[in-house]
């Protein structure tokens, strides 16, 4: 399942994508790092709800939050995340040059509830 769902914003499109209950491991995650690190495809939304992401997509993701500026909503619950990737998503967006109170990120998961919050 995957979903592109064009939005209107202004006078430039924005894009969501939903990739969500896809059992995405490392290399669907790379590209999704790629894709996040670049701020030419004017991403709004990612939802990654329910993969099969590991600490070391977590830590593509952070690296790749770090030059984004348009990302505004993460969803990332129900994948295989220790502390440590929690730990590299928080500061992806702590670095991040968007504001940070301008992207939601969503990491609340019965298996991180010792160590997360629902956002960040």
């Amino acid at each position: 399942k995957i979903c592109l769902l064009d939005g209107d914003s202004g006078s430039s499109k924005t894009y969501r994508l939903k990739f969500s209950g896809n059992s995405m491991s490392s290399n669907g995650a790379t590209h999704i790092a790629d894709a996040i690190a670049s701020n030419s495809s004017r991403l709004k939304e990612l939802d990654l709800t329910s993969n099969k992401l590991t600490d070391t997509d977590a830590r593509a993701i952070g690296q790749a939050l770090r030059s984004n500026t348009t990302l505004e909503r993460l969803c990332v619950q129900g994948n295989d995340f220790t502390q440590v990737g929690v730990a590299a998503i928080r500061l992806g967006v702590g670095e991040a040059k968007f504001p940070a109170n301008n992207c939601m990120v969503s990491l609340s998961d019965s298996d991180l509830s010792e160590y997360s919050d629902s956002e960040v």
